[in-house]
């Protein structure tokens, strides 16, 4: 059958966005993946505070969660790899 610690089919369930031992998401995740975006010059300084102004401001505006701010945060510092300027350099024909 299964391990000792397994329960019965009928009580397996799949994690929900309720279950905080699952959905760990803290606020210093976005400062990571800031911090290792700055050190891998994969984003100007500039960059991080953008990214940081655009999700400050919508949190407050928006109510956003702080597991959205680090989608969102991880999100704007991946795709600065594929954009040939700093954010604030680029136009809408470079995005």
């Amino acid at each position: 059958m299964g391990s000792k610690h397994s329960q019965p089919m009928s009580e397996r369930t799949a994690p929900t966005r309720f279950d905080r031992k699952f959905h760990l998401n803290k606020v210093e995740y976005a400062d990571h993946s800031l911090e290792r975006g700055l050190s891998g010059s994969v984003i100007t300084p500039e960059d991080a505070a953008l990214i940081r102004k655009f999700t400050t401001e919508i949190k407050s505006t928006s109510g956003v969660s702080d597991g959205r701010v680090n989608k969102l945060t991880s999100a704007l510092v991946t795709w600065r790899r594929h954009l040939l300027h700093p954010y604030r350099e680029n136009r809408i024909a470079d995005l």
